[in-house]
């Protein structure tokens, strides 16, 4: 709390300059789309069961990692097929669009 407090009275410059950086972007499109698809996930991965669930520390832990490994690579893969071709087509008719008007 108070670490937030500092950066929004400007006196964390380190820290903020820190998560400025480049390398946060990415990351954070890959946790979004696992935030959108872990529900799926997990719902698909639950009512495809052919049993009834007995939940023990073990099942929890082995269904919690599956969902995590399985939405990190469902989520690059959205990233990579999905979500990064769209970004390219909406980058390129924006451009297209405002070359357009630039020339009347």
């Amino acid at each position: 709390m108070a670490l937030m407090l500092c950066m929004i009275l400007d006196h964390g410059r380190l820290l903020k300059g820190f998560f400025k950086l480049k390398l946060w972007v990415p990351l954070s499109r890959l946790s979004y789309i696992v935030y959108l698809t872990f529900p799926l996930v997990n719902a698909t991965l639950i009512s495809s069961m052919g049993q009834a669930l007995f939940l023990s520390y073990y099942t929890m832990f082995y269904l919690l990692a599956f969902n995590f490994v399985f939405c990190q690579i469902l989520g690059f893969v959205v990233h990579i097929f999905i979500e990064g071709p769209l970004m390219n087509l909406i980058l390129a008719w924006r451009i297209r669009a405002q070359e357009g008007e630039a020339r009347l």
